[in-house]
């Protein structure tokens, strides 16, 4: 279900009186930096004929990205996140109560950065994508790993058939022991922040996610761009948009390009790619009518460090390795 208008979550928090406007806070971007800024909703009026005051405070509905009850993200509009206007009453109302019972959701939620050292290893895969030529950002990415044989089955399938009509993919093809599903793709500013958002994730874990047996289901196949080929997943209880709004909650940069999870079987790198040319028809290599959809648990989030990187067992470099049920498979 597509999230309300940002309008109408901004009329209804204007207008119900359960909710205090002192306790809201309105994240946007600012069109002249390109940098995330913050208004309180204090700024914001609601008129029943003249309507919203948003260009009077010379800001666009577009511009607007989050809005957080203290440091809690109550809608996100990358995730989907929504507790003001998806049911009745709405789930912002639980967050009110433990604040009035004395639960301060910064205290409960946010972790401080500083609170903890970051440990030597994080230190080292972060001087790792550091010192490589033409470095911008760190980036790390949250995945379980697949271990379903019938996916498996219909990943290297896949991969067989295309490869007989391409034989340049031959060496692009992701072996069994790399396949994996992408939740998300953070971009800490250091090992820090990354401490940081593992922190966050384990928190999410013990919290929400130990014993709820979360899964996801692979459906079809398609294809990215430039002879990428993957699977998309569907992941039960939208953990994807539940991380990546915890994060933007601490202020840890989502790389948004990760927006679906998928599981990626062919991937050719630069070189490889240059000399290809057209698409694919996808549909020719896998029948998504008749194959049916393959289910597998999530019972173990890996965070792993983008590159080319590898561990002994031949997958990426791995910051954290977090369970979320006591028989995980890695």
């Amino acid at each position: 279900m597509r999230s309300q208008k940002v309008t109408d979550i901004l009329r209804l928090l204007l207008t119900d009186e359960r909710i205090p406007d002192n306790l809201i806070t309105v994240v946007y971007t600012d069109l002249g930096t390109g940098s995330e800024a913050k208004k309180p909703l204090t700024d914001f009026h609601y008129d029943p004929v003249l309507g919203l005051n948003i260009s009077t405070l010379g800001l666009r509905d577009y511009q607007i990205t989050c809005i957080k009850l203290l440091d809690k993200v109550v809608w996100d509009k990358i995730s989907g996140v929504d507790l003001i206007s998806t049911s009745s009453p709405p789930p912002i109302y639980a967050l009110l109560e433990s604040t009035s019972q004395g639960a301060s959701l910064g205290t409960v939620d946010k972790l401080p950065v500083a609170s903890s050292k970051a440990p030597e290893h994080l230190r080292r895969l972060c001087a790792i994508q550091a010192s490589k030529p033409g470095f911008r950002k760190h980036r790390f990415f949250i995945c379980q790993r697949v271990y379903n044989e019938v996916m498996i089955e219909k990943a290297v399938n896949i991969q067989t058939k295309i490869c007989e009509k391409v034989p340049l993919l031959k060496e692009s093809c992701y072996p069994p022991g790399w396949l994996h599903v992408t939740l998300a793709t953070v971009c800490p500013t250091g090992p820090e922040e990354l401490h940081l958002a593992i922190r966050l994730l384990q928190r999410m874990i013990d919290k929400y996610y130990y014993e709820s047996h979360p899964h996801m289901i692979f459906r079809y196949p398609l294809q990215f761009a430039d002879f990428v080929i993957v699977f998309h997943a569907s992941i039960s209880d939208s953990i994807n948009e539940v991380i990546c709004s915890a994060f933007r909650g601490d202020g840890i940069e989502i790389d948004d390009h990760e927006f679906n999870p998928h599981l990626t079987v062919i991937k050719p790198p630069s070189n490889v790619a240059r000399k290809l040319s057209g698409r694919l028809n996808v549909a020719q290599y896998h029948n998504r009518y008749n194959a049916g959809s393959t289910y597998q648990a999530i019972d173990r989030l890996d965070v792993c460090m983008c590159g080319q990187e590898r561990d002994e067992e031949g997958f990426w470099l791995r910051a954290a390795s977090l369970p979320l049920a006591p028989d995980e498979k890695f």
